[in-house]
Order: structure tokens, then C-alpha cells, then sequence
């Protein structure tokens, strides 16, 4: 019974698949101005409780699970990862925050709740003034790229 509850319930992890999935994460992360946080994990499937936390951190962080699979060594050497499991914030300075202790239930929600938007991305006043300038800066770079490319005879 409990195999097949936790079979149905909601995933909204993102599996990350070597260097390229790593890119492709963080470039959605910041599309929507989400908070991003890595699991290093040597389990096979999903636990119930990664799920459970990616439903209650929906839209408000972005987490990606890297197992520990041979297409994924290089970004866990990346992050220096040596035991599993290990869980990494990814701070747009580099000055990442890893939790140190083994994760459970209550660690990894109070981590979460230290790094997650307190309100989903598309309510927050923060993430969307850096969409907004995010967005600002794009249409002005494709502005000058026309005026750039025309030369006058």
C-alpha cells in the first residue's frame, strides 16, 4: 500500500543528467527568478519525501536531484560532493550553503524555508523586478542589434 501511494504522488524535482542538465536548470531556475537547490542522491528513484517537499516548495524554489550515476560525475565533482546524500543551495554569488547533516523531514523543510521565496515566484515583489529587469535588458539588446547591423551607403 504504501509503494503505491508514494508511486502517485506528485513529483516536481527536476532530474539533472550530467553538465548539460546542470545548464538547462539553472537556466529555467533563473527564467523565473527561482532559488535553486541540489540533491545529491545515490537512491534509484525519488524518495516520498522529495516529493512531498517539492509539492510544499512549488514555484517558490527550484529543486534539481543529481544521482549518483556515472553520467553525473562531473558535476559532482563540480560541487565537491564525497557522501551521499548531500544537499546544496546555489547562491547567485557562489557562496553556496550546504546542509551538513543527514536529511530528514524537519532539516530539510527548515532549509528549505531559510532559501525558498516566502510567497511563489509570480507573487513575489523581488523575483519578478528581477524578471522585469531581466526582460528590460533583452528587448534593449535586441534594439541595438538591428541599429548595429545597418550601415548607411
Amino acid at each position: 500500500m504504501h509503494e503505491f501511494a508514494s508511486s502517485r504522488m506528485p513529483n516536481f524535482i527536476q532530474k539533472i543528467s550530467g553538465e548539460q542538465g546542470l545548464q538547462k536548470f539553472i537556466a529555467k531556475a533563473d527564467k523565473y527568478a527561482l532559488p535553486k537547490v541540489l540533491i545529491f542522491s545515490k537512491q534509484t528513484s525519488t524518495s516520498p519525501i522529495l516529493k512531498a517537499l517539492s509539492t510544499e516548495f512549488r514555484r517558490r524554489a527550484f529543486i534539481g536531484e543529481v544521482r549518483g550515476a556515472k553520467n553525473n560525475q562531473a558535476v559532482i565533482k563540480q560541487f565537491g560532493v564525497e557522501k551521499f546524500p548531500k544537499v546544496i543551495y546555489l547562491n547567485d554569488d557562489g557562496d553556496n550553503a550546504i546542509m551538513e547533516k543527514k536529511p530528514s523531514w524537519n532539516r530539510l523543510n527548515n532549509f528549505m524555508h531559510d532559501h525558498a521565496l516566502e510567497k511563489p515566484y509570480f507573487e513575489d515583489e523581488g523575483a519578478l523586478a528581477k524578471i522585469a529587469a531581466r526582460e528590460a535588458a533583452e528587448a534593449a539588446q535586441k534594439a541595438e542589434e538591428p541599429a548595429a547591423g545597418k550601415e548607411e551607403l
